[in-house]
Formats: structure tokens, sequence, C-alpha cells
């Protein structure tokens, strides 16, 4: 079985590839604000390495979160799209989960963390615990350990883990309507 892992929930674009439950390539770009083109470009470059078909993919799994609002958003419709019009299956998979098995903390807004310890929770850049959490950014080939536990769903099943509302800002001059006549 090959297995696709896409996150891109940080301002790192990071993608691995398994087969058979094993990592046979991954790579990852930096890409603030830039995650569909940098995820895209080290998709093609693992797949050509490998000798992999997208087509021969047989489940594609997306960091679901949480992080960036449009960088989660970014890897589950790329996973959610190629799984959906090749006709296979998907799975989301924590960025917790893509940094460590333990306490880790993810940057959410100005001044705050996502913080997971028992649960998740959003916590002032202040916080004592956060001394202790891992703070690496979410890498899809420490993928590899869950791959067994993965929840298989229909592409159109694949959802985001939003924790927080996104911060869109309403425009200071509304725009201006023309009615057509």
């Amino acid at each position: 079985m090959i297995i696709l892992v896409i996150s891109t929930s940080s301002p790192t674009a990071s993608v691995a590839l398994f087969r058979d439950g094993k990592a046979i390539g991954h790579g990852f770009e930096v890409a603030p604000r830039a995650a569909s083109g940098a995820a895209i470009r080290v998709l093609r470059r693992l797949l050509s390495e490998n000798g992999v078909e997208v087509k021969d993919v047989d489940l594609f799994v997306a960091d679901v979160g949480p992080g960036s609002f449009t960088g989660v958003k970014v890897g589950v419709m790329l996973a959610k799209t190629l799984a959906f019009a090749l006709g296979k299956k998907a799975a989301g998979i924590s960025a917790f989960d893509l940094i460590s098995s333990g306490a880790a903390a993810i940057p959410a807004r100005k001044g705050q963390f996502f913080l997971r310890t028992a649960g998740v929770e959003v916590v002032p850049d202040t916080d004592a615990r956060l001394k202790s959490a891992s703070m690496a950014v979410p890498d899809a080939v420490r993928a590899e350990a869950l791959l067994p536990t993965l929840r298989l769903v229909e592409p159109e099943e694949l959802l985001p883990d939003y924790v927080l509302e996104p911060s869109i800002s309403q425009p200071k001059v509304p725009y201006k309507t023309q009615v057509p006549e």
C-alpha cells in the first residue's frame, strides 16, 4: 500500500511517501503564505524520485491542524481533491502528532499558542507549560508510527480541525457596490 501524507499547517510544507508502512521518501519546503505551490513541488519531486505515479497512491492523508487557517485548508483540499479524482480513500492526522507524541505547541495568533497536553487549548505565549512542550514544525514523515491507526474516510468526509475561527478583518472602507441598470 502506498500512502501520501501532506502537512501544510505551518509555514513549512511537508510531504512524505510511505510504502507498506515504511517511509520511502520525504521532503519539505519553507513556504510561508505559499503552501499550495510548495506542497505540489515537493509532491512531484517525491513521486519522481521514487518512481511512483500519483495514480499508484492508495491513501491520501492530510494534516488537519491546528495551525494556519489557510495552510490547513490547503493541505486538506489537496488530499481530498487527489483522493476524490482518483477514487481513493483519505484520512486526517493531527498537526500535534506530526510534531511529537507528548506535549506540543503550535503558534496560533500573535501572542498565542495551541497547546496539547491532556487536551487542546489556546494559551498566551507567557504560559509556563510552553517551556516543556515540543515546538517543532509538523513533519509528514513523523506519521509513520500512526499509519495503522488512521481512520479512512471518503474524501468528502475529510475536514479540517479548526480550533479557532479565522481572523478575518473587515475592510476599513466598505466596498462600493453597483447595481446593474
